[in-house]
């Protein structure tokens, strides 16, 4: 089960019977974690719930200026290649 973490990159909260490594998981976690204090959901199943429903929300709402010029984003690692946009 995926939901967004506090940068708006997908992570898996709940990986059901797929054999990911433990290490793998443990960062997935950590990121959702953060993301859950931030926004005062448990971490759990009610985090992937607000992830979906995000999605209702204006895109301007959850594409930041990092998406669009990813050489200011401070976590690069799940930015993807987007060109165009204005500052």
């Amino acid at each position: 089960m995926p939901a967004r973490d506090a940068e708006g990159c997908l992570r898996i909260l709940d990986p059901g019977l797929m054999p990911f490594p433990k290490d793998v998981m443990e960062v997935h976690e950590e990121k959702l974690r953060r993301r859950a204090a931030r926004d005062g959901v448990a971490f759990g199943h009610g985090l992937a719930v607000a992830s979906v429903y995000e999605l209702s929300e204006p895109v301007v709402k959850l594409i930041s200026d990092r998406w669009l010029h990813p050489e200011d984003a401070p976590d690069k690692e799940c930015i993807p290649h987007i060109r165009g946009g204005t500052r």
